[in-house]
């Protein structure tokens, strides 16, 4: 008969090396992910210091100047799937 203690469909537990490789994996995946942040913050921060500069140059009446860096901003910008 069957122990009452012994599960009917015991679940392979992950060997140790196993464990290891899902952590090695696992920190690559986050420094990379941590990377591509890091360049998209990055852009972010350019982008809003290109629309404070618009900005400042519409309060000071400088429209061609706003103009020309609100296109620049229109052509940086990353086309969306």
């Amino acid at each position: 008969m069957n122990d009452p203690d012994e599960t009917l469909n015991p679940v392979a537990e992950p060997t140790d090396a196993a464990v290891d490789t899902d952590v090695e994996v696992d920190a690559e995946s986050a420094s990379v992910s941590e990377a591509e942040n890091d360049i998209e913050l990055d852009q972010l921060e350019s982008d809003l210091e290109s629309v404070d500069a618009a900005l400042r140059a519409l309060d000071s009446d400088e429209i061609d100047q706003a103009e020309a860096l609100a296109a620049a901003l229109i052509d940086e910008a990353p086309a969306e799937d």
